[in-house]
């Protein structure tokens, strides 16, 4: 009944807010291939939404943006909504899990790889109201199709004053709302592993006043690395949108879309035998192996329903990230009297998202293993003399010296996440003059959530060896005689429930706002916003315990851990951010601009149902609640814009306080152990991005990042002193990012063409915090192809990662070395996709 409550409740809050949205329509669906459309003149002309009032012009905007036009998104080809932010400046992305999410990126050194701190909104409006919860990130939720026209990444500067999640900054997906004249497209994408992706598009005038949309698409294929079973990629998404023109500039826009799209998602594979260093890519090749397999594809394992009875779940693997999730989005833009304009847009979400994976764990010597389980065994099995592996399944003896010796404790982890989300920001501005006082451009914005969340995380351990497509393995235990005495696992699990997380909570974020953009004159402006946010929830803990079972059942079943019971709680929490900026015009093709923001991270939803302390859940170990988390960054930056040549370039600051992490730490003995951090950071560096045409034949695009990113110290909660770790990198943050994408446009019979190519390089990075495992600089070469076959039809061809670079992304991050090591290169990593190409024919008309 509540449920019902609420959700009538979130309905109303999405039909009070007025009715619309202010996104860029899109006046075409797809650009006239090759040509380099984006002249001088366009570029000096770009006009953005995002981090703004209203619309400004790109080349004017007091902060750092970046765009990934529609004709961009194209050519780039992106495997997932991660993979598209890769070549912007001050962004590291981690394109390495799938094509559905998940994915992590640092944001200007900022030290916490995953979106907690950069918020993604589509068409202004965010997806859900938190942007990162243990295995639901915000990225999850979002699919780029035909009918995604644009997007604008805003770094640090006006991100927090219009978003609640964008303390480090936003990206901004754009949508076709309809067209002013017909524009269809339909576009076939085959690739390696069976993969085949069906996009259609259409867009145009019902009549004078009324415009349509529609877009979506159909795929499905093995995946990026071949978890040897088919269709480990598979769905789509459909969207249906409208724009009725009121005049005057005055209009209304509705969207629906609904996604349900699986992909599989890929974890770090085993790398090189700890035990002496030799590499196992005869076993596992990181270019295109993985550990997922048809072995542990489908399973069935041991729950607890909370009130003291236990039971079964089945899980699929090729599930993977699985969003099934419905959006309605509505608003409008009106003219008031008195000059005032107001904005209006709401967004009612509303579905379930599942994250099936394996995690891995750590290669280990599968003689040392048994003999670790021997003495439970012996006393669970009266007569055991000794242990040995078996496949389950079959009952087969499996000999470890098919794998090196090796065997592997992975974590089989099931995810559903119920969400519902109705949001509705209004905003009110007005441009207006005073006397000998200049232009004044003023806005007033209040925004409302209102969210759901009910998660289970659960997570079991399974048993492998040590191969691509894993084999799920069983330990049995025998006696003198060599007779099976019981088993030591079940099914390949060795334990139920050691990684559970449950919880529910809904709560209602509110947010007022205020901009001021003064003008100077017509060469210098100055800007100052401000959001004070407040988020009340309430909720309840599920409560994580062990239950025995039978005791004549396999060691792995006797007991299990899972839900006993939920704990109730409430919070209040509250953060504000503020920024100030100036930028003033030097002359007519070059402006320059100085920022400094101070924003706010509010904890995450989920971290009330963890970070338990003396029984308290949502506190540090030294009794305290999880903290807001402040977040300061500062800017300062030229702009130049000429016919031929457009750069930007950026010096940043960010300092992070507070963040509440954790990582290995060696003892006396040389054990590895995780040990509860606050840590705060400063990153320093500089951004260039630019493009340059000096001929209607060539243009060459690119970015470069220099930083450093520093560990200040922090509090440990141990006896360690926090002051081994000042002066470390901050974990898998590289100190030079760049990327060189030279393009030559011909013609050939008349038919037009481009050639380019993406050349990037990521530095070295490490993994945690004490700098010990290293993840080495790596380089990458892409290449594309397009040309236009007719007037109506185009071929597209890429390559992606030529050189078949194996470069990793993380490393040892859930497999940490039983001893210490000394500082090395990661013996278990997630390397990016090696060598891939795929092929397109678009047709439009």
């Amino acid at each position: 009944m509540k449920n019902k409550q609420r959700d009538r409740s979130a309905l109303s809050m999405l039909l009070l807010g007025a009715i619309s949205i202010n996104v860029q329509a899109a006046d075409a669906l797809a650009p006239e291939l090759p040509a380099s459309q984006d002249t001088s003149e366009t570029a000096q002309q770009e006009v953005v939404v995002t981090g703004t009032s209203g619309r400004k012009k790109k080349f004017e905007t007091p902060y750092a943006i970046s765009t990934i036009s529609e004709a961009e998104i194209q050519r780039k080809d992106p495997k997932s909504t991660v993979d598209l932010l890769k070549s912007v400046p001050g962004i590291k992305v981690e394109n390495s899990g799938g094509q559905g999410g998940g994915e992590n990126v640092v944001i200007r050194g900022l030290p916490f790889s995953g979106f907690r701190l950069m918020d993604m909104l589509e068409d202004g409006l965010p997806l859900f109201e938190s942007n990162f919860e243990r295995q639901l990130q915000i990225d999850e939720l979002y699919r780029v199709d035909l009918g995604t026209v644009g997007a604008e990444i805003v770094r640090g500067g006006t991100a927090p004053v219009y978003s609640n999640n964008a303390s480090g900054g936003v990206v901004n997906f754009l949508s076709n709302f309809g067209t002013t004249e017909p524009d269809h497209a339909a576009k076939l994408t085959v690739g390696q592993h069976h993969q085949v992706r069906a996009d259609l598009a259409m867009s145009g005038p019902v009549n004078d006043r009324l415009l349509y949309s529609f877009s979506g698409f159909l795929r499905q294929g093995d995946g990026l690395r071949d978890p040897g079973f088919s269709n480990a990629d598979r769905g789509g998404q459909i969207k249906l949108g409208a724009t009725y023109l009121l005049g005057g500039g005055d209009k209304l826009f509705v969207s629906l879309k609904h996604l349900d799209d699986r992909a599989i998602f890929y974890t770090s594979i085993p790398l090189t035998d700890t035990r002496n260093g030799n590499s196992l890519a005869n076993l596992i090749d990181p270019h295109t192996g993985t550990l997922d397999s048809a072995s542990f594809r489908q399973v069935r394992y041991r729950v607890l329903d909370g009130q003291g009875g236990s039971g079964y779940a089945n899980r699929d693997l090729a599930d993977g990230i699985h969003p099934k999730v419905t959006t309605l989005t509505a608003g409008g833009d009106f003219t008031l009297p008195g000059g005032w304009k107001l904005s209006d847009k709401a967004r009612y979400t509303s579905g379930e998202a599942g994250f099936n994976a394996l995690l891995n764990g750590a290669p280990s010597d599968a003689g040392a293993l048994l003999q670790a389980n021997l003495s439970t065994a012996q006393k669970a099995f009266a007569g055991t003399t000794s242990l040995r592996y078996l496949y389950a399944g079959s009952g087969q003896v499996f000999d470890p010296a098919a794998t090196a010796g090796l065997t592997m404790t992975n974590t089989w982890s099931s995810t559903i996440s119920t969400i519902r989300n109705a949001v509705n920001d209004l905003r009110a501005s007005k441009s207006f003059a005073l006397a000998d006082l200049g232009t004044h451009d003023v806005a007033f914005g209040l925004s409302l959530s209102r969210y759901s969340l009910e998660q289970q995380q659960i997570g079991n351990t399974i048993l492998t060896n040590v191969k691509n497509n894993a084999d799920l393995l069983d330990i049995q235990a025998l006696n003198a005689a060599g007779q099976p005495t019981g088993m030591v696992t079940e099914n390949g699990f060795t334990t139920y429930g050691s990684g559970d997380l449950i919880g529910r909570v809904h709560g209602l974020a509110s947010a007022v706002y205020a901009a001021e953009n003064w003008h100077i004159s017509k060469d210098w402006q100055v800007d100052i916003g401000a959001r004070h946010e407040v988020r009340q929830e309430r909720g309840e803990r599920g409560v994580i315990g062990k239950q025995a079972l039978s005791s004549t059942s396999p060691l792995a079943a006797q007991s299990v851990t899972g839900l006993t019971g939920y704990v109730p709680y409430s919070v209040t929490q509250h953060g504000t951010a503020w920024t100030a900026g100036s930028l003033l015009q030097i002359s007519e093709p070059l402006n320059a601009f100085v920022r400094y923001s101070s924003a706010y991270s509010l904890p995450r939803l989920s971290d009330y149902w963890a970070n338990i302390n003396n029984s308290v859940a949502g506190t540090l170990p030294n009794g305290q609640p999880v903290p807001v988390t402040p977040v300061r960054q500062a800017e300062v930056g030229l702009k130049l814009s000429q016919p031929q040549l457009q750069l930007v370039l950026i010096g940043f600051y960010s300092n992070f306080k507070n963040l509440n992490s954790s990582t290995y730490f060696a003892d006396a003995t040389g054990v590895l152990t995780n040990q509860p951090l606050l840590i705060n950071t400063t990153t320093k560096g500089l951004e260039l991005e630019g493009t340059w045409r000096p001929s209607s034949a060539f243009e060459l695009n690119g970015s470069v990042t220099l930083q450093q990113p520093d560990v200040d110290g922090g509090v440990t909660f141990t006896t360690l002193s926090a002051n081994s770790l000042a002066g470390k990198q901050i974990p898998r943050v590289p100190r030079t990012m760049a990327t060189l994408s030279p393009a030559w446009l011909f013609k050939f019979d008349d038919r037009s063409g481009r050639l380019y190519a993406t050349f990037s390089a990521v530095g070295k990075s490490y993994q945690d915090f004490v700098n010990t495992s290293i993840l080495p600089a790596y380089r990458t070469v892409d290449l594309g192809f397009q040309y236009r076959l007719t007037p109506g039809v185009s071929l597209q061809l890429t390559v992606s990662n030529l050189t078949n670079s194996a470069g990793l992304t993380e490393g040892n991050a859930r497999a940490p070395s039983g001893n210490a090591f000394s500082v090395a290169e990661a013996s278990t990593g997630r390397p990016i996709f090696g060598r891939s190409v795929a092929a397109s024919i678009m047709a439009q008309w």
